[in-house]
């Protein structure tokens, strides 16, 4: 027990149980006093009833309640809403003004952080619903006085607020665990959450700071981190007990401005409000009340009625009876971009652009007519040529310490009459506490909203733009090169729609007179950063302007396409501002060029695509993504494909018990692109991540069995079997001795095993069976591919239970890595490609073919014409039956005509090659079975066992079936010129790596060029169509001449100093586990000289 779980909780450990039990009856009996029982406390008050707090004098509507004395404390329900500031009229409805000019409202509100309905709106008759332009907090007038004398006015007013809030958003009760099943039921980003119990609670002192520990707001996917919300207990609903009022209701506000900073423990502010919910519908935010204490974890109060009785799990379902504090739990998804409103309340509001326009302060004084400390009368003159007659809720600003800011309350001052305006009447939010003589003199601003009826030839559309420091010449004249530029709106605004390439763009030039989207050459490169309270929005240049010495150069502001949260555009479009440099400042040299995604693909460089690769344009959105993560393709390999059909045989019966051999196995075994049916060129074929792995037995032979140590490991294949010529080379190779050639990570003693598999650091083997798991053959798994053949999986599947992070696997043919092979045989196309009539259609010369070796010759083959080497270690079983036979093929020596056709004649490597590299364990002559250590086996050694001759490496090869997906997408740019050598600095890439989905992201690596070979390479390095999937040119006598020599990628562009041109390389990241992908919508690259 403790301080918030029972008021009958004496001090001192000698109180007997009869004076504790004596105590707790006078406590019913002080509530039977107040119309209770003592079995029943029953309720304080009339539900519904607006009555007044004794004490502080404040409203409040009475709820159901036990007053304080509920044996089980019950979460009745939780909704949603708009969190509001409730104000009546100045006067009795009856005296209302005439149509089209504003009700007076009575400046102090009566109800302070009231939920309403989101549908609530400005209705006549009823309310007006407006945003305070100084706290953005939304305010509701109901119109009417509760005040009043007339008890039908008070009574209109208590109808109409109860009105407002008697259709919350429900929140149906679920779990966040996760067999828990969906929908989940959605809040509003921006919302308040209700969450309303049957009983008056202890919400005094100590429990009111600890609330944020009692009633724990969580976030994420699953939610599992805390998450800083403003929580605290509604004083607008509860009961009066014993003359105290205690709360109902707990509400918690994500929304949090700077002004609610005091109130939030973690000190930061987030307008946004909850984190966007995923688009896969999980919940994403979670409620969870503890239901008892846990000192050990932490957990030292609960909250709890009047006396002390906590939240009851049972009473409360759903609960998790697996956590310490067995807590209630409520589970619900956030809105997204996807949603109405892109995930926010409902605004009927359209925002405005705020000028600033700088003033001097001329006097300050109390309006005799106002209240004291709030309504005031300011005189002042205007600083530059920007001044304009003030409106209805536009500010004053007074640049303190502290800012004060000041609310235009009545529009009779006349015009600026010789730059000065006189005894304008305003109004704080909260009372000012500076000495008004301190204001006097100050340098501030007008804050006052764009029209375009405001703009004459001195008030131009450069009065609503900043910059800091300020021009030497208001309002845009001797800007500074290293000036930020701000723009300021009345609500905070949606930073998707603030982009610095498509929305808030700084453009060298002056304005131009149409509408025609600026080059991409033309945009300054920099980031737009947001205040805290997003109403604000700063751009600041990656790099200073361009400028020279003596020269005042001209560039431009525009603002397109800007909308607040819910996705409303500014009220009016606001015209192209002009601004000029000041010419004393120092030369520099910089400047910068934009990606922007544009459907045509063509925007920069020469006449054709500006990127080539594995992405996808989204029409009319200037974005690019990834290819379909949640496309899972099943390829077989086996005789139906024009190579294996010509080459492969399978003879029944003839092969031995590999690699299900219970004495031991080490094998592997390559698959080539041809096997499975792929075109060399096809680059949907590219970027395969490995996610299932099949094998064909015996047809009509399968049989149960376990092996309790097994392993698989998938790589890169060094080499690259070819069986054209009457001849197999190319393969695996068997020397007589170990060689010299250490696996990747040194897991592997030397020896050729190593040996067959690619190191490179980008593709390292994968152990994508952990030898602990075992594998289990369970006849009832066995399938049919749609080509119909038997097959049976391996035990590697990595989207069986992903979680919510991308599993580890393998990517085979990855155009990321550098690494190249297969130095025995022609290279790719392969000679077997030719004699198959399957080589790829020439990209240079449609509808031409490629020649043999013509892409890549023998050592110089990249990953796209390296095999799949799947490798596998059975280790030996006293248990396993080991009899299932393996569907394999050998692969047949093609004779003439076939080389005669292809004209190309190959000798063998001395050493032999083949397919399949194996040691197995086997019965020897007298029936002794001799098993093996798959590990010790460093040189393939075959066996010798029964009537079946196993060589170390053979033209064996497996019939069987790989499951990928598309994880990676790439892409490469062209060559981007910076016309001279140039320091490139690190691009400004949108959406930000902290806004993509869980588990995507986008990888920008970069390589730079001094020159080219010739004037013909550089003009084709303009059009992405030249280039290969690897960003080389296609035509093999175009050149580069690389920077230092160095033709490598690096995601450091710091290395690239020097360059004067940048090729950059993009690779897009799916969550597969999810389906999650990410999107680019611009990446901005400056430099300088």
């Amino acid at each position: 027990m403790n301080d918030l779980q029972s008021s009958c909780r004496f001090p001192f450990r000698a109180v007997s149980t009869r004076i504790r039990s004596g105590a707790c009856l006078a406590a019913l009996v002080l509530l039977t006093a107040c119309g209770a029982t003592a079995l029943d406390p029953g309720a304080a008050g009339i539900p519904g009833d607006v009555e007044t707090d004794l004490e502080t004098g404040s409203l409040y509507i009475v709820d159901p309640n036990h007053s304080g004395g509920a044996q089980a404390l019950v979460l009745e329900e939780m909704r949603w809403g708009r969190l509001v500031d409730v104000h009546q009229l100045q006067a009795d409805s009856s005296v209302m003004p005439p149509p089209g000019e504003p009700a007076p409202a009575d400046p102090v509100p009566l109800f302070v952080d009231f939920v309403i309905e989101e549908s609530v709106r400005s209705t006549p008759g009823k309310y007006v619903l407006e945003t305070n332009p100084i706290t953005h907090r939304p305010r509701l007038i109901i119109l009417a006085r509760r005040d009043s004398t007339d008890a039908t006015e008070t009574a209109l007013f208590d109808g109409l607020l109860l009105e407002s809030q008697d259709a919350l958003s429900s929140i149906e009760p679920k779990s966040d665990l996760p067999n828990e099943p969906g929908p989940f039921p959605f809040i509003a980003r921006n919302s308040c959450l209700v969450l309303r119990f049957n009983d008056l609670l202890r919400d005094r002192d100590i429990a009111s700071d600890t609330l944020a520990e009692t009633v724990k707001v969580l976030a994420g996917l699953p939610p599992s981190q805390l998450l800083s919300t403003r929580i605290f207990f509604d004083r607008n609903h509860g009961a009066s007990v014993g003359g105290e009022f205690h709360s109902t209701r707990v509400l918690v506000d994500a929304a949090i401005s700077e002004d609610d900073l005091p109130q939030v423990p973690s000190g930061t502010a987030n307008a946004l409000g909850f984190p966007a919910g995923p688009t896969s519908g999980r919940p994403n935010v979670a409620i969870r009340i503890p239901t008892r204490t846990d000192p050990e974890m932490g957990q030292f109060y609960t909250l709890s009625n009047l006396v002390g009785n906590a939240v009851d799990p049972v009473e409360n379902e759903p609960n998790d009876p697996s956590s310490a504090t067995f807590d209630v739990v409520r589970a619900m998804r956030a809105g997204n971009s996807n949603d109405l409103n892109n995930g926010f309340l409902e605004d009927s509001f359209r925002p405005d652009l705020l000028g600033a326009f700088a003033v001097m302060f001329d006097s300050v004084v109390e309006n005799p007519d106002g209240e004291a400390g709030l309504d005031f009368l300011v005189s002042v003159t205007f600083q530059s040529a920007c001044e304009a007659t003030p409106r209805l809720r536009d500010l004053f600003v007074f640049p303190l310490s502290e800012v004060v800011e000041l609310e235009i309350t009545q529009v009779e001052a006349d015009a600026p009459a010789g730059g000065q305006l006189h005894a304008v009447a305003c109004r704080a939010a909260t009372p000012v506490t500076v000495p008004l003589e301190a204001l006097v003199g100050l340098s501030g601003s007008m804050l006052t909203r764009y029209d375009p009826a405001f703009v004459t030839d001195s008030v131009t559309s450069e009065c609503w733009v900043s910059f800091f420091p300020p021009p030497a010449t208001l309002p845009a004249t001797q800007v500074r090169t290293q000036a930020e530029v701000f723009l300021r709106f009345s609500e905070p605004m949606d930073t998707s729609s603030m982009s610095t390439v498509d929305n808030f763009m700084v453009v060298n030039g002056t304005a131009p007179m149409n509408e025609d989207p600026p080059a991409a050459t033309d945009l300054v490169v920099g980031l737009a950063l947001a205040s805290p309270d997003f109403d604000s929005f700063s751009f600041q240049s990656v790099l200073p302007f361009n400028h020279v010495n003596g020269v005042a150069e001209d560039f431009h502001v525009r603002l397109r396409g800007a909308t607040d949260l819910a996705g409303n555009a500014l009220n009016f479009d606001w015209p192209l501002a002009d601004f000029s440099l000041d010419p004393m400042g120092a030369t520099l040299r910089t400047g910068g060029v934009t990606f922007r995604f544009p459907d045509d693909n063509d925007e920069l460089g020469g006449v054709g695509p500006d990127l080539r690769g594995q992405i996808v344009f989204t029409p009319g959105e200037n974005t690019v993504r990834s290819r379909d993560p949640g496309m899972i393709q099943f390829f077989d390999m086996n005789l139906s494909h024009p190579v294996p059909s010509l080459s492969f045989v399978s003879p029944p019966g003839a092969f031995a018990l590999q690699p299900l051999n219970r004495l031991g196995v080490r094998m592997q075994n390559v698959w080539r692109y041809c096997d499975f049916g792929f075109d060399m060129l096809d680059e949907t074929k590219y970027d395969l991540d490995i996610v299932g792995l099949s094998w064909a037995p015996i047809p009509n032979s399968l049989l149960s069995d376990f092996f309790e140590a097994f392993e698989m490991r998938l790589a890169h294949s060094f080499y690259l079997p070819d069986e054209a010529c009457g001849l197999v080379y190319g393969g695996f190779f068997t020397p007589p001795a170990p060689v010299t050639n250490t696996g990747p990570g040194g897991s592997d003693p030397a020896g050729p095993f190593a040996a067959n598999i690619l190191v490179d650091p980008r593709s390292p083997e994968l152990v994508a069976h952990p030898r602990n798991l075992g594998y289990v053959v369970d006849v009832t798994q066995k399938f049919f591919s749609g080509t119909g053949q038997e097959l049976m999986p391996y035990p590697y599947d990595p989207l069986a239970n992903p979680g919510l992070d991308p599993p580890d696997t393998f990517t085979w043919r990855d155009t990321a890595v550098e690494g190249k092979a297969a130095p025995n045989g022609i290279g790719i196309p392969m000679l077997i490609e030719a004699e198959a009539g399957v080589l790829p259609i020439d990209p240079l010369n449609p509808p031409g073919t490629i020649d043999p070796g013509s892409y890549a010759g023998p050592g110089s083959v990249p990953t796209v014409g390296l095999p799949l080497l799947v490798e596998i270690r059975t280790f030996p079983s006293d248990t396993a039956l080991g009899l299932n036979r393996p569907n394999a093929a050998v692969v047949g020596l093609l004779p003439p005509p076939f080389c005669t056709a292809a004209g190309v004649y190959l000798q063998a490597p001395t050493n032999g090659v083949g397919f399949r590299a194996l040691s197995s364990g086997f019965f020897d002559g007298q029936g002794v079975p001799q098993g093996i250590n798959p590990d010790a086996e460093v040189v393939p050694s075959g066996h010798n066992g029964g009537t079946v001759l196993n060589f170390p490496v053979d033209n064996v090869t497996h019939i069987g079936q790989i499951a990928a997906v598309w994880k990676w997408s790439r892409a490469h740019s062209i060559w981007l010129d910076a016309g001279s050598a140039a320091t490139w600095i690190l691009p400004i890439v949108s959406p930000t790596p902290s806004e993509q989905p869980l588990g995507t992201e986008v990888r920008l690596e970069f390589r730079g060029a001094d020159d080219f070979l010739d004037a013909m390479s550089e003009t084709a390095s303009q059009v992405a169509s030249n280039l290969d999937a690897y960003g080389e040119f296609y035509d093999s006598t175009l050149g580069v001449n690389f920077h230092d020599g160095v033709s490598g990628w690096t995601e450091a562009i710091s290395e690239i100093a020097g360059s004067r041109y940048v090729q950059v390389r993009f690779s897009f990241k799916n969550n597969i586990a999810t389906e999650f992908f990410p999107t680019l919508s611009s990446v901005g690259l400056s430099y300088e000289k």
